[in-house]
Order: structure tokens, then C-alpha cells, then sequence
């Protein structure tokens, strides 16, 4: 490896690239609620979900290094 990293900065850094990732997707996800909540009056059904969805945007964003 070019930047001799050691097994726990290695794992360190694989956790940080997934948690990028599950950030990612449900960041597109929570996008496409959103779209669907402003084509019309949203459902509380959807509401909910926006806010549940919101919520757990922010908490793995809050996992980030």
C-alpha cells in the first residue's frame, strides 16, 4: 500500500468511506420525498417519513470524523 497505513487506520477510513456512502443514498432518497411531497398536498403519511428520513440524515451525518 502506498500510504502504509496500519490495520486500524485502514478499517478507520473504510468506515468513514460506507458511512459517505449510506449518507449518500439516503440524502437521493430523502430528495425524491421531497419532489413527491411538492407535486401536491402531501399525505402526513409522507410528512412523517420526510421527517423520519430528516432525522436520520442528520444522525449519520453527525457520525462523520
Amino acid at each position: 500500500l502506498e500510504f502504509q497505513l496500519t490495520a486500524e487506520s485502514a478499517e478507520q477510513q473504510f468506515r468513514q468511506i460506507v458511512l459517505a456512502l449510506q449518507i449518500k443514498r439516503k440524502h437521493e432518497e430523502y430528495e425524491v420525498l421531497k419532489r413527491q411531497a411538492a407535486s401536491g398536498v402531501p399525505a402526513r403519511e409522507l410528512v412523517v417519513e420526510l421527517d423520519r428520513r430528516a432525522k436520520e440524515l442528520a444522525r449519520l451525518k453527525g457520525q462523520r470524523i
